[in-house]
């Protein structure tokens, strides 16, 4: 959970707000937290954050 933030540079609402649908681990994995005025953001993620999400 403490990666997520440095990761995605999320704000604690987004943090708070991300479902794990919003999460694609696979081959280029993201992250896709709602932003300030609910935008929608895609933010790629290290493999090695979705292997540590993933397990």
């Amino acid at each position: 959970m403490l990666a997520f933030p440095c990761e995605t540079a999320a704000r604690v609402d987004e943090l708070c707000g991300c479902l794990s649908r919003q999460l694609r681990l696979e081959s280029a994995p993201y992250a896709g937290p709602r932003g300030k005025g609910g935008k929608a953001r895609n933010v790629p993620v290290t493999e090695s954050f979705a292997e540590l999400v993933g397990d």
